[in-house]
């Protein structure tokens, strides 16, 4: 895999060479979040928000980079503030997508404000309980409060419906809460 990694990282830089993208950077910055990076994922990051500094899942990604290092945890909670608002007026326009209503739920969790969070949690849970990126964000929701099986049970249902097990298992804060693989 980490073969794999490293040609994506170049493939993206050489796309960089080429014209500077969100996208891009964004891509390396996930890849180093993956990696435990995150240094180095917050600079993506900031490259990527410096071209597309109304995309939540850019501010998103960077406040969780950031959320990693302990002196720039204000920032992240700030950042996650920022992305909640972001994600609220990407539900002005399409009210029915399940994924931004967990992605607000996990913002808004992170930024300190329980009741929104769990408004968009409910809401994620009935209408995207078939979704596995609704169902990753329900298991980083539960972890975040603790909840540990609440996270598995999520982490589960997203592998069933498809989310990589690899990419569970490099999560920074899932990994440790993944449940051992259930044998054939």
């Amino acid at each position: 895999i980490t073969g794999r990694v490293d040609a994506a990282v170049k493939a993206f830089e050489k796309s960089l060479a080429i014209e500077p993208s969100r996208s891009a950077r964004a891509n390396i910055g996930n890849v180093y979040y993956y990696q435990g990076r995150f240094e180095e994922a917050v600079r993506q990051y900031e490259a990527a928000e410096a071209i597309a500094s109304s995309d939540h899942l850019v501010v998103g990604g960077l406040a969780d980079a950031m959320w990693f290092l302990p002196r720039r945890r204000a920032e992240a909670v700030e950042l996650y503030r920022r992305a909640a608002k972001l994600a609220e007026g990407a539900l002005k326009v399409n009210p029915s997508d399940a994924v931004v209503w967990a992605q607000l739920a996990y913002y808004s969790g992170r930024a300190g404000d329980p009741r929104t969070a769990a408004r968009a949690e409910a809401r994620a849970e009935v209408m995207g309980e078939q979704d596995m990126y609704v169902q990753y964000y329900l298991a980083q929701i539960a972890a975040d409060r603790r909840d540990i099986s609440a996270s598995r049970a999520a982490m589960q249902k997203a592998e069933q419906l498809g989310y990589p097990r690899r990419l569970l298992e490099a999560d920074p804060l899932l990994k440790t809460l993944l449940p051992p693989r259930k044998k054939a």
